[in-house]
């Protein structure tokens, strides 16, 4: 009678849960936050702590597509995910929650941090991606980085590393994106380039200005 219970209670949760990211889909993110956060508790009620962490992460998803730009949101719905949890979850959710988690550190200013969470989601991808789309987020704050401490052809080759992971799941405008920001990192180093060789050509070192 007990597993007969379990039976229901687990096909009841993942029945709400694929009804939450249908609402999500067709843009009701209202009502699929609150169902997620619904089944949250009722999942760690009942010990589906796989499905607890993955309506942790959706809501993440959530506020980052559909709140403010803020990331305390994003932190404090990703803040109870035990690291036990979190390394029982999918490859998917992991991308996921380290790209978010990137992303929120990156909103409150904590490019360090952020960096290190943008790492560890490219690791955790590795040579199979599971969630191109985030991944490519990742390696275009790199690029952003690099280029802002004057990294530039570090930072067009992140940038273009980002545009091939989207133009492969499809996302040509992201993709697009990506190329164009590879674009002006080139263009940046360039101008150094060009204006190093000024610089040697006026002082008559023709070989290295040349060079």
């Amino acid at each position: 009678m007990d597993g007969s219970i379990q039976t229901d209670t687990d096909e009841f949760l993942d029945a709400a849960y694929i009804v939450a990211r249908g609402y999500e889909q067709i843009g009701n993110y209202p009502m699929g936050l609150e169902l997620l956060k619904y089944i949250t508790i009722v999942a760690a009620m009942n010990q589906r702590y796989d499905l607890e962490t993955s309506c942790k992460i959706r809501t993440g998803v959530i506020y980052k597509n559909y709140f403010p730009p803020e990331g305390d949101f994003i932190l404090e719905a990703l803040s109870t995910i035990a690291d036990i949890h979190l390394l029982e979850s999918s490859k998917p959710d992991r991308e996921i929650y380290f790209c978010l988690m990137g992303y929120a550190h990156k909103q409150e200013g904590n490019n360090t941090t952020a960096l290190e969470y943008y790492h560890r989601a490219i690791e955790e991808a590795g040579t199979n991606i599971s969630s191109p789309v985030w991944i490519s987020e990742a390696y275009s704050y790199m690029g952003e980085l690099a280029q802002k401490n004057c990294y530039y052809t570090e930072g067009a080759r992140l940038y273009l590393t980002a545009a091939t992971i989207a133009f492969s799941e499809g996302d040509v405008t992201v993709a697009d994106t990506y190329r164009d920001n590879a674009a002006g990192a080139e263009i940046s180093a360039t101008e150094i380039y060009i204006k190093s060789a000024l610089g040697l050509r006026m002082e008559q070192n023709t070989p290295d200005a040349e060079y």
